[in-house]
């Protein structure tokens, strides 16, 4: 990746799961992924800085003793900017487009493991939580 960040920086998160009642069950690529799972693949972009600062700065709350970051609204907004390529079809199998509606129409729990993956991928998910400063300047 190097001191600047390129176009062609990107990550790929891929996804094997199964729907299980109300429920997704995610597989991991060490675990042993049985035939009936259906493969999704997400490719993200790095984060400049750019990206960096839009998503601390939309998700931190000033409150009267410092600031809150706000784990939801961060999280909302790291799929939205990084999110570049998916692999999803609607009924009629076509490609989706991503846009913020079709990435606000994603199963929760499909979210939250994209989240972790790119955490995983990048090492974002301490250094980010612990380098909140005490007081906005």
């Amino acid at each position: 990746m190097g001191l600047l960040i390129g176009e062609k920086d990107v990550f790929d998160v891929k996804v094997a799961f199964e729907e299980k009642g109300n429920s997704l069950i995610f597989y991991e690529s060490n675990e042993q992924i049985p035939e009936t799972a259906k493969k999704e693949s997400f490719t993200f972009h790095k984060p400049r800085w750019i990206d960096m600062r839009r998503m601390m700065s939309e998700s931190i709350i000033s409150t009267g003793s410092g600031i809150v970051l706000n784990p939801y609204v961060f999280m909302d907004i790291k799929i939205k900017q990084l999110l570049q390529d998916w692999t999803l079809t609607d009924t009629d199998g076509k490609k989706m487009k991503i846009t913020p509606e079709s990435i606000d129409n994603l199963n929760p729990a499909l979210c939250d493991y994209l989240n972790e993956k790119i955490d995983e991928v990048l090492g974002t998910k301490e250094e980010v939580l612990t380098k909140i400063p005490e007081k906005l300047p």
